[in-house]
């Protein structure tokens, strides 16, 4: 959160980015993760727009890389978000 407590919304194009990293992944493979229950389903805050919150979606993120490397993934190693 900001100092102010206010958080932050991103878009779609923004969590595809963060999701993906360097080469960020499709709309249909971010909503088979949400499906999945891998990434969060965001906030709709209008007809169609949906927005999510720019922490929860860092943390998640946060949590998926450290149980993987928990489960002792190497930096060689695909980082693996649940679609298997």
């Amino acid at each position: 959160m900001t100092e102010d407590n206010t958080r932050r919304l991103i878009d779609e194009r923004v969590v595809r980015q963060r999701v993906g990293g360097s080469k960020p992944i499709s709309s249909s493979t971010l909503w088979r993760f949400i499906k999945k229950g891998v990434i969060p389903a965001g906030i709709k805050i209008g007809p169609k727009t949906i927005r999510w919150y720019e922490d929860t979606i860092d943390a998640r993120i946060d949590e998926i890389a450290a149980a993987q490397e928990k489960a002792g993934r190497t930096s060689a190693t695909p980082l693996r978000l649940g679609w298997d």
